[in-house]
């Protein structure tokens, strides 16, 4: 959805187009749209398939073999050291052949056409798309690395897609720093942009809670249910919560599951809603949660702040926490007990959450505005044509 709104606001002063895959499921990357050229809301989309499926069996093997050899990595001061060290190590590229999406025939695409093109932006640093895309034209590619500190970033490839692009676009504050300091990278040309935040403003055309029969306060999670998500942490802490406080609490749960829903008569499981029904979800919420561990920036929790609905998150993870901190409008947990603390307190408190809610709808509107983000692109894009405008003298 990120990558999806930046094209397009993108498309409105400039010539866009999109090369991806086929793949719908990122666990199987599977052959789910048709190979070739489509055009979604005007922008032309050119589709390439996959040249097998995600092995998952062969993915874990290579992965232990690179994370042996970086475990006893405590300090960041060794990982460059360690990186370099194995910096051209083969296993590294056949682990991100064997996690995928392996999309050959998209890399040779790119490498016979890049020249039509000013700008190559890469989205996210993990895949394979990125890690041999970056390899063609870094001279003019921009990374949006959406990274955060987890095992394969510290993976050989990974030192080179850090150090060739010829601008770097992070999400937020924390991802930058984290970055700078893991791969020391600071010559690189960069900037803080994150995604614009513009939601309609008009009230539901209907109760959320009447519509689906909620008699009481819920707390809200959107997003894809799966354990990268820390979700079923989440239904731990909850039911941990309803051990200790005997109330008809709800926790209401949107998204594709991955994982099995416990059966349980406080949980609310309603699969994929349309945006106007999530929305309405969510300005009716007590809180909106977030368990992940992993976050590069989260438009969610940024929708909910935008909504005026204070947000409780994993505190755990960095760019969260930095969320919170900035906004004054949401709480931060480490383990169980404070997870149910902050609900317990949020359903004694409300008129403070209406307060942290203003804050929270004021710190979306004065942080992440499309006007602001594209500049900041299109700076990144004079730049790139101006290092590559050839030198006469």
């Amino acid at each position: 959805m990120h990558c999806r709104q930046l094209a397009e606001r993108l498309a409105e002063t400039n010539e866009v187009e999109i090369l991806t895959t086929c793949a719908l499921d990122y666990l199987t990357w599977d052959t789910y749209y048709p190979v070739g050229e489509s055009f979604v809301n005007g922008i032309k989309v050119l589709r390439f398939n996959n040249k097998f499926g995600r092995n998952l069996k062969k993915e874990k093997f290579y992965r232990k073999l690179l994370h042996r050899r970086i475990r006893l990595i405590k300090n960041f001061q060794y990982v460059h050291l360690v990186m370099s060290f194995f910096r051209k190590w083969r296993n590294g590229d056949i682990w991100v052949k064997m996690q995928g999406p392996y999309c050959k025939d998209l890399i040779s695409y790119l490498e016979n056409n890049h020249h039509k093109y000013d700008a190559l932006i890469f989205m996210t640093y993990l895949y394979y798309p990125t890690v041999f895309g970056l390899r063609i034209a870094p001279e003019k590619s921009i990374l949006i690395p959406t990274a955060h500190d987890e095992e394969p970033i510290y993976f050989p490839p990974y030192v080179n897609v850090f150090h060739s692009p010829a601008f770097i676009m992070y999400n937020m504050e924390s991802e930058k720093r984290f970055i700078n300091e893991t791969f020391n990278n600071t010559t690189i040309p960069s900037d803080i942009a994150g995604v614009g935040i513009q939601l309609q403003e008009e009230a539901c055309r209907f109760s959320f809670k009447q519509h689906y029969g909620i008699d009481s306060d819920y707390i809200l999670y959107v997003g894809r249910i799966d354990i990268n998500k820390g979700v079923n942490e989440l239904f731990d802490n909850f039911r941990e919560y309803h051990a200790s406080d005997k109330n008809n609490l709800k926790l209401v749960v949107i998204g594709h599951a991955f994982i099995e829903i416990p059966k349980n008569e406080n949980i609310i499981y309603l699969g994929f809603v349309s945006d106007e029904v999530k929305n309405c979800a969510m300005q009716e919420a007590l809180l909106f949660v977030l368990p992940s561990h992993f976050e590069s920036l989260s438009m969610v929790v940024l929708e909910s702040l935008y909504f005026k609905v204070p947000v409780l998150v994993n505190g755990k993870c960095n760019v969260l926490v930095e969320h919170c901190k900035k906004s004054d409008a949401g709480f931060y947990y480490n383990d169980k007990k404070e997870f149910v603390e902050y609900i317990n307190y949020a359903l004694d408190h409300k008129d403070i959450l209406r307060q942290m809610g203003e804050k929270g709808k004021e710190y979306v509107q004065n942080n992440y505005q499309w006007d602001v983000i594209l500049s900041k692109f299109e700076k990144a894009f004079d730049l790139i044509c101006e290092q590559s405008r050839p030198n006469i003298s």
